[in-house]
């Protein structure tokens, strides 16, 4: 039955992307009041369907389980010094990883690099995320 579902879903439902355990990053390179306007398929396997704009800024949020302090030749998310892109937008490399009191990590500093030249390597990790389109504002929520 959740095969069904998700058919149906996959040609009926615009997407929209959401992060449901967020994780601040910051684009250290991406300049403090420009926003960026990516274009993302409301319909990724018919684009015919049409597109929408998604805001990046220079916060972003992604989730929580899309980072690793270790990272692991299997894993195709975000860790210290790795590359991975942004779904619909630019790559991203971690250069710096904050964390709190506790050693929990509370924030990733990034370099962004928008027209994916950073890496020869392909990059296997595309992340969803989220952006504000006013600087310095947090995202919608829910």
């Amino acid at each position: 039955m959740d095969t069904r579902a998700g058919e149906n879903l996959d040609v009926n439902a615009r997407r929209a992307f959401a992060v449901l355990r967020p994780l601040k990053m910051t684009l250290i390179n991406f300049p403090e009041t420009e926003v960026v306007w990516c274009e993302a398929p409301d319909f990724p396997r018919d684009k015919s369907l049409g597109t929408h704009k998604i805001a990046l800024s220079r916060t972003v949020f992604i989730e929580q389980d899309d980072f690793r302090e270790v990272d692991d030749k299997d894993y195709y998310g975000l860790a210290p010094g790795k590359v991975a892109g942004l779904r619909y937008a630019g790559y991203v490399k971690v250069v710096e990883v904050v964390k709190d009191a506790d050693g929990k990590v509370v924030e990733i500093k990034a370099e962004y690099d928008h027209e994916r030249t950073s890496t020869k390597a392909k990059v296997k990790g595309n992340l969803h995320w989220v952006s504000s389109s006013e600087p310095g504002k947090l995202p919608a929520t829910a």
